[in-house]
Formats: C-alpha cells, sequence, structure tokens
C-alpha cells in the first residue's frame, strides 16, 4: 500500500457545536470545503486535506477545545500497482494503521 498525501479529513461532533467547528475551520490558512453528513447523535464534517495541513488543523482544533480524539483522516486515494483503492473501501483496522503510517 501507497499513501498518498491527500487525505480524507473527519470532525465528529454534536450538532449544537457544528457553528463552532466550522468557525474554527475558517480560521486556517487553507481553504477547507466541508461536506455535512448528520446523524441523529454526531455532526460529522468531512474534507480533502494535503497531509502538510495537519499541524494546522490539529493546532486549531486543539485551541478551539475539541478534544482531538474527534479528528480522524486517511488516505483519500490509496494507489496499489496499477489499480486504486478509494478510501471510503478501507476498513477502520486499515484507518488506524494508515494514521500511524501517516504520523
Amino acid at each position: 500500500m501507497r499513501i498518498t498525501e491527500l487525505l480524507s479529513v473527519t470532525i465528529s461532533v454534536d450538532p449544537l457545536e457544528i457553528e463552532h467547528l466550522l468557525d474554527a475551520l475558517a480560521k486556517l490558512p487553507h481553504h477547507i470545503n466541508p461536506n455535512l453528513r448528520y446523524e441523529e447523535w454526531a455532526t460529522h464534517v468531512e474534507f480533502p486535506a494535503w497531509r502538510s495541513w495537519l499541524d494546522d488543523l490539529e493546532g486549531t482544533i486543539a485551541r478551539e477545545g475539541f478534544d482531538s480524539a474527534r479528528l480522524s483522516y486517511r488516505p483519500a486515494v490509496v494507489a496499489n500497482g496499477e489499480d486504486v483503492v478509494h478510501s471510503a473501501w478501507l476498513t477502520s483496522e486499515d484507518t488506524c494503521r494508515t494514521k500511524q503510517l501517516l504520523r
């Protein structure tokens, strides 16, 4: 598995915190185009980001009072030889292993 520099980032928050999170993301020096996915107990903010943005992203999230455990990321696309495997097809075990490799 070869790791790409483009990541798929997800931040999960309580639905009442969504405005605060979007305001925090607006403070980043990078353009974020979030997609919101709603569940009964949480709102998931998903967006693509480059690996080089992670320090800024994690720092901003922490400064704004969000728990870093709410932030997850994995490769947006994983290239395996000639085949391209989209990250949506990865298991949660793949995601955990990938997060360790990225750091």
